[in-house]
């Protein structure tokens, strides 16, 4: 099983999720933390912000940063 890790960067919300992937190939869902985007208006505010939540959500669960197999970052863009 492979351990993940998720940013969502929404115009409204941003999560830091932590994941697992079995050998399905379906991804179990171990934790979540989530802010409001208006919370951390600048990179120089959320960068940190998502260090601090993704430190916060390995130790939670026990983890190091070398028990992540992944990182995936997902950013909405404009619609046109």
């Amino acid at each position: 099983m492979k351990n993940l890790i998720g940013i969502d960067i929404g115009g409204t919300k941003c999560a830091v999720i932590l994941g697992k992937l079995d050998d399905n190939g379906d991804i179990n869902i171990l934790g979540k933390e989530t802010c409001l985007t208006a919370d951390y208006p600048s990179p120089a505010e959320m960068i940190p912000y998502f260090e601090r939540t993704i430190n916060k959500i390995l130790k939670d669960h026990k983890l190091r940063t070398s028990d992540i197999g992944s990182l995936g970052i997902s950013c909405g863009g404009p619609q046109y």
